[in-house]
């Protein structure tokens, strides 16, 4: 049986879910009841680009979801879900208040999984922004202390002529240099974030979570890409660095499609099974990151920068 994805969403309001009217004046535990005994989920198949996987709609509002509702939530879900397991999805994307029962053995794509895959891509794109080429730009990149340190130092080293490093873990990053330095002969600076001010970096590649004092010592018309998740540094620095070019979000494009970064990953994850698991495992020793790079430039998946103005 080939893998598959599935997609779930919920109904926007009670209305949409088809029920006698009647029903529909009870109150929302008696109207659940009667959901789970007389009505199925909205069940159709869907494709992103030659990937083949469902699309599901819950007879579930998001008003509905608490901890207090857990049991019926469940219910209803498990008709969609033993469904879809039979029929080979192995990965899915969900609403995030929406809790998979541990049961289900389905993977949950993460947005962050695919920014290491496309980070050469994405600086490409805002090298080209300032009209420099990729050999002499400068690249900060600021580490957020997660396992994407490690994949973007592995993925961007090798393309660059010159990198900085800011980071808490001084001492690991240090070895990690000295290693690729032994390799490749690339003299990578390596900074304590707490002590580093000023920066003359063409491009500021961020991953720290919290707020980061050195982003008001950036060079003037610097870029700077954010792929943290909170997003802080990015919104202090339209306050108060409005010189600097900000780039908060991409889009994907694959053979003129546009596609969402989790549909992106969907794919990955289904094509090149084992070796996508690998890569999501964390454990980068098992990671073939030439192979993964190949992959994604046969792929030509083209980049379109979101800058936050």
């Amino acid at each position: 049986m080939s893998k598959k994805f599935a997609t779930l969403s919920l109904s926007d309001t009670i209305n949409e879910i088809e029920m006698p009217a009647l029903y529909k004046k009870f109150s929302d535990k008696m109207i659940y009841k009667y959901i789970i005994k007389n009505v199925n989920p909205t069940i159709e198949t869907k494709k992103i680009l030659d990937v083949e996987g469902y699309s599901i709609k819950l007879p579930l509002t998001k008003d509905f979801i608490n901890d207090k509702n857990k049991k019926i939530v469940n219910e209803i879900m498990t008709k969609s879900l033993d469904y879809i397991q039979n029929k080979g999805v192995v990965i899915i994307e969900k609403p995030k208040d929406l809790l998979l029962p541990s049961s289900y053995n389905l993977y949950e794509p993460v947005e962050q999984d695919v920014m290491p895959l496309l980070i050469c891509k994405i600086i490409q794109e805002a090298i080209d922004m300032q009209g420099i080429d990729i050999k002499n730009a400068k690249i900060l990149l600021i580490t957020g202390d997660n396992v994407y340190d490690d994949y973007i130092i592995e993925f961007i080293y090798n393309e660059l002529n010159y990198l900085t490093i800011a980071t808490k873990d001084v001492m690991k990053i240090e070895q990690k240099a000295e290693e690729i330095f032994n390799k490749t002969g690339l003299n990578i600076i390596v900074k304590d974030i707490n002590k580093f001010e000023k920066c003359s970096d063409d491009i500021i590649i961020n991953l720290q979570e919290e707020k980061c004092k050195l982003i008001y010592g950036f060079k003037r018309n610097a870029v700077f890409i954010d792929i943290s998740d909170s997003k802080i540094n990015s919104y202090h620095l339209q306050l108060k660095k409005r010189d600097i070019t900000v780039i908060k979000d991409f889009e994907l494009e694959i053979d003129n499609n546009r596609i969402k970064k989790l549909d992106y990953q969907m794919i990955l994850y289904i094509n090149h099974y084992l070796e996508f698991k690998k890569y999501i495992s964390g454990n980068i020793k098992i990671v073939d990151i030439d192979w993964l790079k190949d992959l994604v430039n046969q792929q030509k998946v083209g980049i379109k920068l979101t800058m936050a103005y």
